[in-house]
Order: C-alpha cells, then structure tokens, then sequence
C-alpha cells in the first residue's frame, strides 16, 4: 500500500524524527525521563516546544519517549513500577496515606486506568479549610459536607504521585478510573 503526502506532511515527520533522534540520543546518555526539570532543559514553555518548523507537546514528547524504549517495553517498565507495591502519600495538600493499585486496564494510546485502593483507616488529612484539624480519612470521607471533596483529593495525590513514577519514566500516560474506598 502506498501513501501519498504533501510536502507540509513530509517536512513535519522530518522534524519529529530529529526530534525523536535530539531525544533519543539524551535518553541513552542520561536515562529514560521526562520531568519538570527535562521539559525546563529543553525549553519547553508549558504548552509546546518549537523544534525547527515544528510544534511538539507534552504527548508528543510522550510518545517519543514510549517509541524510545520500543515495542511493548515501556508498558512492561510500568507495570514493573506499580504491580504489587504499596505506594505512601506523604505531604500532598495535608494528606498521608497509603495505597495500592488493585486493578488496570491499557489502552496502546490512551495509556494506564488504574483503580486504586487507599487505606482509609489508617491515613489521616489535615482539614485547614474547614478548621477541622487533623482527621481519619475514613472519617473525612463519610462527611455529608466535604467527604466529596476529599475523594476528589485523594484521586489527585494518587494520579500526581502515579504520573511522577511512571508517565515521566515510561511515557505511559495515566488516569485513576476508579477509589476502592471499604
């Protein structure tokens, strides 16, 4: 089968594969990462970075990334960072907890769904908002008040810590599906 593309299209691959080979050629020197501090090295001004005519975003660095440990490696180094591990939350917005990825679906482009089980009869959240002080989450989320909102909370400590570990390491996108919260 042959494709036909214009010569817009074959000059925004060009740019991409030096993108790709300008990354590639750090990966292996440095390791596999896309932090913070990358994206800052690099230039990147939170929207995008322009490398010659092109426009690269963070998915697309992303993706480079994922094609840089090929195949289905950067899947398989994912798994290798959550299976079986209890993950602890330690200062995120007062929250301390523990917690575990109890389930997970993979989708090639959209990346990793986890459902995660947090202990809630052992973590405890500093309520500043609410002058409650100090309280169990279990607790905090049978609120009628605020135990919405510190569900909420949870899910974005888990995905933030989830993201560190495994989208700026693998490229594997992430997204908490679902809260085992019994």
């Amino acid at each position: 089968m042959k494709f036909i593309i214009t010569e817009e299209q074959q000059e925004r691959l060009s740019g991409y594969d030096k993108a790709q080979k300008m990354f590639s050629k750090y990966w292996d020197r440095h390791g596999p990462q896309a932090d913070k501090t990358f994206f800052k090295m690099i230039g990147f001004n939170n929207t995008f970075i322009q490398i010659g005519d092109n426009l690269l975003s963070r998915s697309d660095i992303f993706r480079m990334l994922r094609n840089w440990y090929g195949g289905d490696n950067s899947m398989k180094k994912a798994i290798e960072i959550f299976d079986g591990k209890t993950f602890t939350i330690n200062n995120c917005g007062g929250y301390q907890f523990d917690f575990q990825i109890t389930q997970f679906f993979h989708d090639e482009e959209d990346g990793f769904y986890f459902t995660a089980k947090p202990d809630i009869e052992n973590g405890i959240v500093d309520l500043i908002m609410v002058g409650g002080g100090r309280q169990n989450l279990k607790d905090a989320i049978n609120s009628d008040d605020y135990g919405w909102e510190i569900e909420g909370e949870i899910a974005d400590c888990i995905y933030e810590l989830l993201f560190d570990k495994i989208t700026e390491t693998t490229g594997q996108q992430v997204a908490i599906e679902k809260l085992e919260l019994d």
